[in-house]
C-alpha cells in the first residue's frame, strides 16, 4: 500500500491517516496485539477464506470494531459482537472501507525482513524463522524486491511490512476540509470545470480566475465523471448523468450508473454497468444503445472519426473493441484474448488504454493498430514499460507508471531519455516514484514526463495546450515541460473562496423566501 501510494510513507512526527483492519490472530503472532474496543457484526454471512494466503480455508465472519480514537474492519474465526477484548494485528486496506479510518501522529516506525521461497505457484511466500526488524525515520524504501525476477534464486530476504507506533491523543486537530476538493477536470472553449470528489458542488472557471458556482441536485459522497463541452458540461456518476448549461441551473437527464465516457462535439456515450449505454445531447431524451454482446467493465473510451470507440473487458469472456457512431450503430469486434497457443504470451488482456493516430490499443507494453473491423494489428510496436493507467488527452497518449528502482540501460529508465534525467528523478521523489507521461500521437514516443502522486487521475488539455490533471489537487503544465519538472498547481478551493467572498448577496427564491418566513413565525 505504500509502494503504490495508497497511504502515505510513515514518517516520524509526521500525521498518518488511513483505512485499517484489525485481523485476529494468535497471542503468538510476533505482531499481535491486544484490542479492547465494541464489534458491531456484518449483516453479511461468513466467508470460508484462506486468511493468512497459502492456509487451509476456514470460516471467517466480519464486522466492524471501535476503539478509542479509531475505527477497524474486523476479521475473525469467531463469531464476535459487543464490548470485546481480542488479540491480532491491525493492517491498513485500501479505502473501500470508508468507516474504518485512524489518524495519529508517528512516533515509532519499523520495517520488517522475512526470507521468503518461491511456491508452487510462483509466489514469494514468507517461510517464518528468519525475520528481522530495523527501526527507520521514514518508511519509503523496500529493500530485497528488485531481485524477484531474477531466474534461479532459491530465496530472498525482502521487506515484507512496516510497523507503526501511532500517538492518537497528542495529534493535531484536523484541518478543516477545502470549499472544493478536486475530483475531476476537464476542458473546452476556453472553462475549465472541476467536479468535488464527494459534493455536489461544480465550478467552472475562465479567464484565469473567475469562477461560477454550480450544485447539482444529487446525494452527497458519490465520485463523479465530468466531459466539457462547448456550451456547458456534462456530469455523471451512480446516482445518474446531469447536464449543466453555462451560466444555467444544472438538470438531471437520467438516473441511470455511469462509469465511463467520451464526448463527440456536444454528444456524450455513456457507459453503464449493463448491455444497454446511453447517448444524450442537450436538450433531447437519452437514447438508448444496445451493446448486450459486450456488457462488462470499460477500461477506456475515446471519441474517434465520426463516433466514439471503447475496449471492454468481459469477465472471463474476453476482451473486445466496441464502435457506437453518433447515430447510435453499434459495432462489436472479435474476443481479442482468446487463449493463446501452447509456448506463446497471452496478450490484449490487461491494463488497457485507448491513444494516438492511427487510434491504437495498448495493453501491459503491447500496442496494436485498430483495424476498421475492430480487430487489432500488431507492427511490433512496444512500449518501453507497463503503464497501469492511461488514455488519450487531446491529440496527445497520455500513461502513467512506476520508475524501476535501478536503472542502468535505456530500457531501464523508460520513459525517461537518459541517465541524467533518470538520476534526477530518483532525487526528486520518494518510492514508489511514479511518473506521468505524455505520449507523441503518430509514434507513441514520450515528449515529456512530470512526477505524479494520484494513481488514477483525470486527465484535460485546455484551449492553450496546458495539461490539467488531477493529482491532490489541479496539477497544470504545458506539453513541452522539460523532463521530470516539478508542475505548477492551480489552486481551485483559493479561487472558489475569493468569489464567494466578492459574489453580491443573492435573494432566496421567492419559495425558500416563504418557507423561512414560516419556519420564524413557528419559531415565536
Amino acid at each position: 500500500m505504500i509502494e503504490d501510494g495508497s497511504i502515505a510513507p510513515p514518517t516520524i512526527d509526521v500525521v498518518l491517516a488511513g483505512y485499517l483492519r484489525f485481523q485476529e490472530s494468535p497471542p503468538a503472532d510476533p505482531d499481535a496485539v491486544t484490542a479492547r474496543g465494541h464489534l458491531t457484526p456484518s449483516d453479511e454471512a461468513p466467508g470460508w477464506w484462506s486468511v493468512p494466503s497459502g492456509t487451509p480455508p476456514r470460516w471467517v465472519w466480519s464486522g466492524l470494531l471501535r476503539g478509542d480514537g479509531w475505527t477497524a474492519e474486523w476479521t475473525g474465526f469467531t463469531p464476535r459482537t459487543g464490548q470485546v477484548e481480542i488479540t491480532g494485528q491491525f493492517l491498513g486496506v485500501q479505502d473501500y472501507a470508508s468507516d474504518s479510518t485512524f489518524r495519529g501522529l508517528v512516533i515509532r516506525v519499523q520495517v520488517v525482513t522475512e526470507r521468503h521461497r518461491r511456491n508452487s505457484d510462483g509466489l514469494w511466500i514468507p517461510t517464518g524463522g528468519n525475520r528481522s526488524v530495523r527501526d527507520v525515520s521514514r518508511a519509503d524504501q523496500f529493500i530485497g524486491r528488485e531481485r524477484m525476477a531474477e531466474v534461479g534464486v532459491d530465496h530472498l530476504d525482502m521487506d515484507s511490512t512496516a510497523i507503526v507506533d501511532l500517538d492518537l491523543d497528542n495529534t493535531p486537530p484536523m484541518p478543516p476540509r477545502p470549499s472544493i476538493v478536486p475530483g475531476a477536470v476537464s476542458a473546452a472553449a476556453g472553462t475549465t470545470w472541476v467536479v468535488d470528489t464527494e459534493l455536489p458542488l461544480l465550478v467552472a472557471i475562465s479567464g484565469g480566475d473567475s469562477v461560477v458556482e454550480y450544485l447539482l441536485p444529487a446525494k452527497t459522497g458519490v465520485p463523479r465523471l465530468l466531459w466539457a463541452v462547448p456550451g456547458g458540461c456534462w456530469v455523471a456518476g451512480e446516482d445518474g448523468t446531469f447536464w449543466v448549461p453555462d451560466g444555467e441551473v444544472a438538470v438531471r437527464v437520467d438516473d441511470r450508473s455511469v462509469h465511463a465516457g467520451a464526448v463527440h462535439g456536444d454528444t456524450l456515450l455513456g457507459c453503464t454497468h449493463d448491455s444497454t449505454w446511453r447517448m444524450y445531447r442537450p436538450g433531447e431524451e437519452p437514447a438508448d444503445i444496445d451493446v448486450a454482446p459486450v456488457s462488462g467493465h470499460v477500461f477506456s473510451v475515446v471519441a474517434h472519426d465520426d463516433g466514439v470507440v471503447a475496449v471492454v473487458r468481459q469477465g472471463g469472456s474476453g476482451t473486445r473493441l466496441v464502435r457506437v457512431s453518433l447515430a447510435g450503430a453499434v459495432h462489436i469486434g472479435p474476443d481479442l484474448a482468446p487463449d493463446p497457443e501452447p509456448g506463446q504470451r497471452r496478450r490484449w488482456w490487461r491494463d488497457f488504454f485507448l491513444a494516438g493516430d492511427p487510434l491504437r490499443l495498448v495493453s501491459h507494453v503491447d500496442v496494436g493498430v485498430i483495424e476498421p473491423d475492430l480487430t487489432v494489428r500488431d507492427d511490433g510496436e512496444r512500449l518501453g514499460r507497463r503503464q497501469f493507467h492511461g488514455g488519450t488527452v487531446g491529440p496527445y497518449g497520455w500513461g502513467m507508471g512506476f520508475l524501476d528502482s535501478r536503472a542502468t540501460t535505456p530500457r531501464e529508465w523508460w520513459p525517461l531519455p537518459d541517465q541524467e534525467v533518470y538520476d534526477r528523478a530518483v532525487q526528486m521523489l520518494h518510492p514508489p516514484r511514479k511518473v506521468f507521461t505524455i505520449y507523441d500521437p503518430h509514434t507513441l514516443e514520450p515528449l515529456t514526463s512530470v512526477p505524479l502522486i494520484d494513481p488514477e487521475p483525470s486527465v484535460t488539455i485546455d484551449d492553450t495546450g496546458t495539461i490539467l490533471v488531477v493529482d491532490r489537487g489541479i496539477t497544470t503544465f504545458p506539453v513541452d515541460i522539460p523532463m521530470m519538472t516539478w508542475p505548477t498547481k492551480l489552486n481551485v478551493a483559493a479561487l472558489l473562496d475569493k468569489s464567494r467572498t466578492t459574489r453580491p448577496t443573492e435573494a432566496l427564491p421567492d419559495c425558500a423566501a416563504d418557507m423561512l418566513e414560516n419556519d420564524t413565525r413557528r419559531s415565536r
